[in-house]
């Protein structure tokens, strides 16, 4: 095959998605920790699934539209650090592609080196033995086939990723110690292995499509009888005479929650304003629009309006000065971020990370002038970054919890007299002096941080990911957690119980016996981890 055309790519971006969900579960349990919540395969498989739909929709005619709705498609669902680094490969290839009517060997070539190109410069410390190593031995190993044959030079892609991927281990000491390969690298390998599949018509399983993680609310949406800005409106413009950058800077003088994306091809605009009729204006000297959208967002919210001015701080302006967001799992987890001030919840966690336009979403949704959304886990971090790019009239604060935990500990020195700079200072540096475990059931043998552990034993496991404790009894393991803990004599121990787990008086009295400690119990319902232990 001496060339790609659209039907090639189309045949092959399905198959790619089609194999790789067949194996998100192998994927998933190669994260480095046995616990039963790898997420690895099935953030990349929804990042897939996800640029899918949005090829859908546009139904691309051009190699060219077709490049567009891929990348877009893929950032604007990229969940976790492996969705978004995937997203950034095909960014990567997909502009090489954008100008081309057929894709032969020298410009596959050079999209691979782009995809992994950009994958790098996505990631601020990039760290071999992960799927950026795969990503570009990949395109290295496609450089290095003499052929222009394209199946050759995907099959010498491939063979180079794989021969990398078998030495991640030897990249990185905690893969090797867990005895794993990268599970991103190896998901790659099944994207690439899907569209040489398509590409030379072997068979294919079916796709299990999953659904995507709902957006849940703590509280209702709180609109001003008074709203600044009433009218929400949304369109889209083909063929664009003026880029997103110059197009932004015009219609953030008409209104504000100010989304423009796109690039030369297609540009989607989001605003709430007073003026729809100046966006259509706008809108129309700039390209041709379709799929208008206008909502009165008064009327839309009328039920949720409400007086604010009992709770007022004595200036009028429209708007908190405060609002926390916390990304969440856990019907009593979600109970005890309210209780302590949190606004709203995006549901998401170590199973199922929220999406660029989840977060995005969520965000814009608060009227507030700043804003601090609490992440509790480092694989939404990349997700929320983008997310914040998009955002206009307020300012966007992450802090950095990897942890629901420790999202806890950051919400206890929040004070709402400070000012922002110095709530973010506060509530960042809580994070370091939490400690926190999990205690969880090993889905195999091993043995990490020194403690061997089989199949179905109990094991806790630290925010330092060590597993520092192991056993057959749920209250030995609990209890030989604590004393592995920093705990002193007077420490508070806090357990977080999990879905289905009671609170246990005689583990209670026995933490209280042989700590001399204060004990508090609170229902979290976090799914696959018995406990979350905090000492302090």
């Amino acid at each position: 095959m001496k060339a790609l055309v659209l039907s090639d790519l189309l045949r092959m971006i399905q198959g790619a998605s089609e194999e790789l969900a067949v194996h998100k579960e192998e994927v998933n349990a190669l994260n480095v920790f046995p616990v039963p919540d790898g997420d690895t395969g099935i953030n990349m498989v929804l990042t897939m699934q996800s640029a899918i739909e949005e090829i859908s929709r546009n139904n691309p005619k051009t190699i060219k539209e077709l490049s567009l709705a891929f990348k877009r498609g893929s950032l604007m669902g990229a969940r976790g650090n492996s969705g978004v680094i995937l997203s950034q490969i095909i960014l990567g290839i997909s502009n090489v592609f954008d100008d081309e009517i057929q894709i032969d060997g020298a410009i596959l070539k050079r999209a691979l080196k782009q995809g992994s190109d950009s994958a790098y410069k996505a990631v601020m410390r990039p760290v071999e033995g992960t799927m950026l190593t795969i990503i570009r031995f990949l395109a290295e190993g496609a450089q290095g086939v003499a052929s222009d044959d394209i199946v050759k030079i995907m099959l010498g892609g491939l063979r180079e990723a794989d021969i990398a991927l078998q030495k991640t281990p030897d990249m990185l000491p905690v893969l090797k110690e867990a005895g794993v390969v990268d599970a991103g690298g190896l998901g790659l390998i099944y994207i690439f292995r899907g569209m040489i599949k398509a590409l030379t018509g072997e068979s294919v399983s079916e796709i299990v499509f999953l659904e995507p993680a709902p957006y849940r609310e703590s509280l209702p949406i709180t609109v001003e009888e008074d709203l600044e800005f009433a009218y929400c409106t949304e369109l889209l413009i083909s063929n664009p005479n003026k880029t997103t950058e110059e197009l932004e800077t015009i219609l953030a003088e008409i209104g504000e929650s100010l989304l423009v994306v796109g690039d030369t091809s297609i540009i989607k605009i989001h605003i709430h304003s007073n003026h729809p009729d100046r966006v259509l204006a706008q809108a129309l000297s700039t390209g041709e629009i379709r799929d208008i959208k206008i909502d009165n967002m008064k009327l839309q919210h009328q039920e949720y309006l409400h007086q604010k001015a009992e709770t007022q701080t004595g200036t009028n302006s429209l708007r908190k000065k405060y609002s926390i967001m916390a990304v969440v799992l856990g019907k009593g987890m979600e109970e005890i971020y309210k209780n302590l001030g949190a606004d709203r919840m995006i549901s998401g966690g170590q199973t199922m990370n929220p999406s660029v336009v989840e977060i995005f979403s969520a965000i814009e949704k608060v009227d507030a002038e700043n804003i601090f959304l609490v992440l509790n886990n480092k694989n939404i971090k990349m997700a929320a970054e983008e997310a914040i790019k998009m955002v206009s009239g307020s300012k966007v604060y992450l802090i950095n919890s990897t942890h629901m935990v420790e999202g806890i500990s950051t919400l206890l020195r929040f004070n709402p007299d400070l000012e922002p700079e110095e709530n973010f200072e506060r509530m960042n540096e809580s994070i370091a002096e939490t400690w926190v475990a999990e205690v969880t059931i090993a889905q195999r043998n091993g043995n990490l941080g020194g403690t061997d552990y089989n199949l179905g034993d109990y094991i806790s496991i630290t925010s330092n990911d060590e597993v520092i404790y192991s056993g057959k009894e749920l209250n030995e393991v609990v209890l030989g957690t604590l004393m592995k803990s920093p705990y002193q004599e007077g420490s508070i121990v806090t357990l977080y119980a999990g879905e289905g787990i009671e609170e246990d008086w005689v583990l209670r009295e026995k933490i209280i016996k042989r700590f001399k400690a204060e004990v508090q119990w609170y229902f979290g319902g976090q799914s696959h981890y018995q406990y979350f232990i905090s000492v302090e």
